[in-house]
Order: C-alpha cells, then sequence, then structure tokens
C-alpha cells in the first residue's frame, strides 16, 4: 500500500483563515510601572479592546462554519495535522468555502471601510481605562515616575500602536485553503565515497529503495488504521449518551435520536475506506431506528427493552472495531471495489 493509492480516493485540506482580532494585551512593563505589593495582588492591565467587540463577531461566525464544514466532510490526517477528504466530497466542501470566503471578504471589505470611524469611536472608552489603570495603581500603592497626565499619553501611546496602518489593513485578513497529497520519492539521492565499487553502490541503492518502500507501507498503513478508527469512535458517544439514559429509566427526547440518525449518515458517506464491519454496524443502528419514535421510548416498554437490547449489541461492536489494532482491520477495509490491503 502506497500513498497513491490512498489518495486516489480523497485528498488533504489545509484550511488558512486569519483575521486581526481588534485586542491589544498590556503588562505592567509596558507602561514602565512598578507595582506595588498591594497593587500586583489585585490589579491587572490585561486586554484592551480596540474595536467594538461586535464589530468582529461576523469574522468569527465565517471562521467557524468554514472548521465545522471541513470537519462534517473529513476525518482527521495525523502525520500533516491537516484533514482528510473523500474524493466524492471535494466539489461540495469547495463551493460551500467559496461561498463562506466570499462572506469572509464582504465583512473585511466593509470593516476596512468604517475603520477610522470605529478608532473614534472607541476612543473615549480607552482614555477612561487608562483612568481607571491609574487610579487603581494609586489605591494599590503603586509606584510611578511620571505623572498622571504623563501616563495617560503613554498608556493611549502603547494602545495605538497596536493599530493597524490603514494601508496593511487587508493583509490582516485571510480566507483560503488548498488540497494537496502526499507522495514519497522515489529517487533519493546519495553521496557516496568515490572507492565504492558500481556493485557496492546498485547494492546500497537497493537496500534503500528496500527501506524506503517499507517505510512509506508502514506509515500509510498507521494513517489508514488511525482514520479507520476515528470513523468508528464517532458513533460511540451518541450511542452511550442515549444508552446511559435508557438504563437509568430517563427519558430520551426525539432530538437525541435524531442526532444518531444523523451521525449514522455522516459516518456512511465518510466511509471511504469501505470499512465492512462498520458498514455492517451502521445497517443494525439504522435498522434499529427505523419507525421508532422517542414518545414510544418513553411509553412503550416493549419499544425501550428493544431499543437498549439493540443499543446495547452494536455499542459493545462498535467499541470493538474501534479498540481493534491494524492487523486485526485489514480484512474489513477496501478501497472502492479493490481491497484495501494494509
Amino acid at each position: 500500500m502506497k500513498w497513491e493509492d490512498l489518495f486516489l480516493n480523497g485528498s488533504l485540506i489545509d484550511l488558512d483563515i486569519s483575521w486581526w482580532r481588534g485586542q491589544r494585551k498590556l503588562l505592567a512593563e509596558d507602561l514602565n510601572l512598578e507595582l506595588g505589593p498591594a497593587a500586583e495582588r489585585v490589579f491587572s492591565l490585561g486586554r484592551k479592546r480596540l474595536i467594538p467587540k461586535e464589530k468582529m463577531v461576523s469574522f468569527q461566525k465565517v471562521e467557524h462554519a468554514a472548521r465545522k464544514a471541513v470537519d462534517a466532510a473529513s476525518l482527521p490526517f495525523p502525520l500533516s495535522g491537516a484533514r482528510f477528504i473523500p474524493t466524492e466530497k471535494v466539489v461540495e466542501l469547495g463551493a460551500g468555502l467559496v461561498a463562506l470566503r466570499s462572506e469572509f471578504e464582504d465583512s473585511a471589505r466593509q470593516f476596512a471601510f468604517e475603520y477610522p470611524q470605529l478608532r473614534d469611536e472607541v476612543r473615549p472608552v480607552l482614555v477612561e481605562a487608562a483612568d481607571e489603570v491609574w487610579r487603581s495603581i494609586a489605591n494599590g500603592n503603586g509606584t510611578n515616575e511620571v505623572g498622571r497626565e504623563a501616563f495617560e499619553q503613554q498608556f493611549l501611546s502603547r494602545i495605538e500602536s497596536a493599530y493597524p496602518d490603514p494601508r496593511e489593513l487587508s493583509r490582516k485578513f485571510r480566507f483560503r485553503w488548498r488540497f494537496f497529497a502526499i507522495t514519497a520519492p522515489r529517487n533519493g539521492t546519495l553521496t557516496e565515497e568515490s572507492a565504492v565499487e558500481a556493485t557496492e553502490r546498485d547494492r546500497v541503492r537497493s537496500d534503500i529503495r528496500r527501506r524506503v518502500v517499507a517505510s512509506e507501507e508502514a506509515e500509510v498503513r498507521e494513517v489508514i488504521a488511525s482514520m479507520a478508527k476515528d470513523l468508528r469512535a464517532q458513533l460511540m458517544g451518541p450511542i452511550s449518551f442515549v444508552l446511559e439514559k435508557v438504563k437509568k429509566g430517563e427519558s430520551v427526547n426525539e432530538r437525541s435520536l435524531n442526532n444518531i440518525r444523523r451521525i449514522c449518515d455522516r459516518v456512511k458517506n465518510l466511509n471511504f475506506l469501505g470499512d465492512v464491519q462498520l458498514d455492517q454496524a451502521l445497517k443494525e443502528l439504522q435498522g434499529s431506528l427505523v419507525g421508532m419514535t422517542a414518545a414510544e421510548v418513553r411509553t412503550v416498554d416493549g419499544v425501550r427493552a428493544q431499543l437498549q437490547t439493540a443499543f446495547t449489541g452494536v455499542a459493545a461492536e462498535i467499541k470493538t472495531l474501534a479498540e481493534a489494532d491494524v492487523e486485526s482491520m485489514a480484512e474489513s477495509l477496501k478501497l472502492g471495489r479493490r481491497r484495501f490491503r494494509l
């Protein structure tokens, strides 16, 4: 098994989103302060907002939506910190990210337009904050060589230095992504001594190639096993949650059952590895939920017992699958129509 075999069925995605947070963290040393013992116990400069908080909410929401979309369509990829996207999900995810990027860029343009006004709007608040800092220091017996007015000027100067130049503001907002694959080098470059005979060089090269292939196969094996385990484990949380409620005689609501149905669909769609055992467990779980309502689970003893029996069996099966080692997974994984041999 080589990287090419894995990446015939998907690719990695690296999502890169950054935006100016509109904050500045101030420390006592930033203002050349010497705080007395009492002041140190009760006083902290901390973070100061340079822009009204509500003006940054849109960027936070878009980033959250983008990362949620990527997570929903992918599996963690342990070697690079990126996410693995099955091929059939790439176009849909890409279209969603394009729409979110457009929203992000619209917000960034609007923010840049309002930027001077926002700075003026927050300045009185910062002046008041400077006054509060000064009074906190005085009440805490702190010492400072400069007077109150000079301190406030120094405070505001430090704050002002944290504002980006309006001409550079656009560089503080970035929303981009890339799809990529991993390939292994096929021809290593060897540094050889001139006295080594040609036959010895060939032997060394052959040995290196053998080691590279073996190392690659081991890495691919571990990556595939990691993704398979993650996919199997995703079912355990919601199943265990509902099963525990049933065992305790607690009420089960429709939202919990629908959440399991939704996760079943998600796991099924992400089962690009062709995990046969996982697919069978999904069928059993989905079959047990057909036509079942939360009201029946709450009021009909037979339905409650049926759900508990089904969930107990499936939970035990999935737990065993999630804890299986690489070798145990080998026969249950296949890639598309081809057996996925680990």
